[in-house]
Order: structure tokens, then C-alpha cells, then sequence
């Protein structure tokens, strides 16, 4: 239903206002938490609503981004905006950690709500003249459904969202089997975690780097580097020692966020102008929605077989998935010559 939102309505005001409700979410755990006034439920609740506004936040700064820089540039921003998300899981922990051991909770949450001041300055400077037009789709029934069957018909889409739900499933919840992984294999506390953390979020913000460059989004280019991630994650299953681990996880970070950064490309470019609002709530949903399930995916297979055993999951069902698209596209390779 948020992707149906930005593809009817502007865009940025959509971002203004889920950003004000986000900010007024975030002052309000801020008060809660400087006051020691905090309980359980009222975190369920506000983590509830965030979640609700981002439901349309988070599809709504992907489709933004033909609007800001036009259809030639898109790949680039896609890239450059995947890579600051990288940059910022490395500098977010650094800021926590020193104001959490000088400052206490309070602190963290009023940094949090400043960002979102900062958002909302932003958002209101933009100049919507010298934004790219868009047509804006008008208000109708079943636009839902007609998006799916849009993606079911539309054989990159689909083959794009269905890799990237099987992954979001097996694959992307590195920040559950890291700790497991650090504890349970090596013995380190929160400075091993924390290292291993920061090697995996820098090769995130070298792979998005490398993704913002121009080039065209292929499927066969995208299962190319699921493969390569697989690979890389079994090999940080067997490493010996933590050193190693962390320079693995700089690898895989790279990979892991390159091949976000094109699968993000893949459906912007692959996707009509009036549908790319609702195709990317699509990559949100699978990237977001897949979290829980691969959350008890990890957790089961840690407890039944070790800390190494959800690495080893993760690893061969990326090769195993991946792998489909890129023999795809030499059997077509070979069929054509």
C-alpha cells in the first residue's frame, strides 16, 4: 500500500511526512528515556508505528531518486545511495558506543531525533522546479493487484524479487550470525563483534562505491555476484582465527551490498515510471518482511549444529540460487551461437 502512495502522490511530501512522524516517534523515546520513564510496551509501540511510516518512507526515497537525478543517472544514485546506508552502519555503532559509555541512553535517542530535523531541512530545501516530472498515477481500484500481476508478467522483476526473498530468508542476517559467530567460534565479546561488524560494514560502502559507477543492470551480472558472495561466506565459515574472519567479512560486505545495489538497479530500470513506486515497496517487503523468518533460520541451525552452521546455510544456497541465472544466461549464450 505504500508503494501505491508514492506512485499517487508527491514523493517528497510523502518523505516529509512519514520523516516528521518518524522524528516525533524518535523525541518521544528520547523523553521516555531521559526521564527513566521507559517501559517495555511503549518500545513495542513506538517501533510499531515507525514501522507503519516507513511502509511508505522507505519506497518512497528509492522512486525519489529518477525524480533528483533523471533516468541517465539512475544506476549511479542507486549506488551512491546504498553506499551511504554503508557508510552509516559504520559511523551509527562508533557514535553509539562512545555516547552510550559517556552519556547514557538519552543521549543516543536525541542524536537520533536530530537526524531526522536534519532530514526534514533537507527535504524542505529541495527545489521541486528543478526536479525531473513524474506522472503521477491516479487514484483507482486494484492497483495493488495490478502491480503484482505487472511483476508477474515482467520476467526480470520477478526472477530479481524472487532471489532476493530466498536470500532474505538464508542470506542477509549477518547482524545475527556475526555475534554467533564471534561468541560461539572465537570467544571474542563486543570488541571482536564490533570489529568484524566495522570490516563488514567498510566492504559495504566499497561495493556500493563500486556499484555507483554507470553500467547496465543484467541478471546475469547479479547472480554472478550472489555466487561470488557465497563463496565468500563459506570461506568465513571455516576461517581459523578472528583476523581472519574480519578480513573475509570485508569481502563479503562488498559483495553483499553490491549485489543490493544492482538487484535496487535491476528493478528501477526494469520497472514503467508509473509502477516504480510499488515495485520497490516489493523491495522493501522482501528485504524487510524475509528478516524474522531467516532470524529463526539462523537461530535453529546455531543451536542444532553451531555457530559456523548458519554461515554454511548462508553460503551454499546463495551459490545454489544464484547459480540458476548466471547458467541461464550461457545456456542462452550457447543457444545463440
Amino acid at each position: 500500500m505504500g508503494g501505491v502512495f508514492c506512485d499517487r502522490f508527491d514523493r517528497r511530501l510523502l518523505l516529509f511526512v512519514t520523516d516528521a512522524v518518524g522524528g516525533t516517534l524518535a523525541l518521544t523515546l528520547t523523553i521516555l528515556a531521559f526521564t527513566n520513564s521507559v517501559h517495555i510496551w511503549e518500545v513495542y509501540a513506538l517501533a510499531l508505528l515507525l514501522g507503519i511510516a516507513n511502509l511508505v518512507n522507505q519506497p518512497a526515497g528509492q522512486s525519489i531518486l529518477g525524480e533528483l537525478v533523471g533516468e541517465d543517472l539512475l544506476t549511479t544514485a542507486v549506488g551512491l545511495s546504498v553506499s551511504l546506508l554503508s557508510i552509516a552502519r559504520i559511523i551509527g555503532p562508533i557514535f553509539a558506543a562512545v555516547l552510550l559509555a559517556t552519556s547514557g541512553f538519552g543521549a543516543c535517542f536525541l542524536l537520533n531525533t536530530g537526524t531526522f530535523v536534519v532530514s526534514l531541512v533537507c527535504l524542505a530545501a529541495m527545489r521541486s522546479h528543478e526536479m525531473y516530472s513524474v506522472v503521477h498515477v491516479p487514484r483507482a481500484h486494484g492497483q495493488i493487484r495490478a502491480s503484482l500481476r505487472y511483476v508477474g508478467g515482467n520476467h526480470t522483476l520477478k526472477i530479481t524479487l524472487v532471489l532476493l526473498l530466498m536470500m532474505g530468508i538464508f542470506c542477509f542476517n549477518f547482524t545475527t550470525m556475526l555475534p554467533v559467530l564471534c561468541k560461539g567460534a572465537f570467544g571474542a565479546g563486543p570488541v571482536g563483534f564490533a570489529s568484524i561488524f566495522a570490516f563488514w560494514g567498510f566492504g559495504g560502502a566499497l561495493g556500493s562505491l563500486v556499484a555507483s559507477r554507470k553500467y547496465t543492470p543484467e541478471l546475469n551480472r547479479l547472480g554472478w555476484l550472489g555466487v561470488l558472495f557465497g563463496i565468500s561466506v563459506l570461506i568465513l565459515a571455516v576461517s581459523p582465527t578472528l583476523a581472519v574472519a574480519d578480513g573475509v567479512s570485508l569481502l563479503i560486505g562488498m559483495l553483499l551490498f553490491w549485489f543490493l545495489a544492482v538487484s535496487a538497479d535491476l528493478l528501477q530500470v526494469s520497472a514503467r515510471a508509473d509502477m516504480r513506486g510499488r515495485v520497490m515497496a516489493l523491495w522493501v517487503i522482501v528485504l524487510w518482511g524475509s528478516n524474522p523468518i531467516g532470524g529463526a533460520v539462523v537461530a535453529w541451525a546455531a543451536n542444532t549444529s553451531g555457530p559456523r552452521a548458519p554461515l554454511v546455510v548462508c553460503g551454499a544456497v546463495a551459490v545454489a540460487l544464484c547459480g540458476i541465472p548466471v547458467l541461464w544466461a550461457r545456456r542462452r549464450e550457447l543457444e545463440a551461437a
